[in-house]
């Protein structure tokens, strides 16, 4: 796979909905189902909800920014993909959803979704028991907003 910012629309789209998959599988069964079945308005406005409660001052710009374009989309995924941790069962499930063409929702609720999942994430770890990933007690609103500003962790 390539970098995301030289993907087509429809293989960014797919490369979301595999971080939304990976990342979301982590926080058990029926949450990762509950955001995967989540309608477009109904995930804009818990995203909303959750950048409030953290003390974001303006959830509206980052709601635009989710779902206008494909920049922003390719933003937060270039920042889950530095991460080996993250990258590599990302990648394999990319791989996978690639060969069968599978779509999802699209670009607007893909980010929304994969915003949601990693404002919870505290920390990543490949194991050898494989993917560790611990979630935050309060959501990591200061990372998000380092994500959505190009200001990508370094490789």
């Amino acid at each position: 796979m390539t970098d995301p910012d030289t993907l087509t629309d429809q293989e960014l789209r797919l490369l979301v909905d595999a971080a939304v998959a990976v990342l979301a599988g982590e926080l058990g069964e029926d949450e990762r189902d509950r955001l995967l079945d989540l309608p477009p308005g109904r995930a804009a406005a818990e995203l909303r909800e959750t950048l409030t409660e953290a003390g974001a001052t303006d959830p509206e710009e980052v709601l635009a920014a989710l779902t206008t374009g494909t920049a922003t989309a390719r933003t937060l995924v270039a920042g889950v993909l530095v991460e080996p941790a993250t990258a590599e069962p990302i990648r394999a499930a990319y791989d996978e959803r690639k060969s069968l063409m599978a779509l999802d929702a699209g670009l607007v609720t893909g980010p929304v979704l994969l915003a949601l999942v990693l404002l919870r994430i505290k920390r990543v770890r490949l194991g050898k028991g494989g993917l560790d990933i611990q979630f935050a007690d309060s959501p990591g609103v200061g990372q998000l907003f380092d994500l959505l500003r190009g200001k990508l962790p370094k490789r």
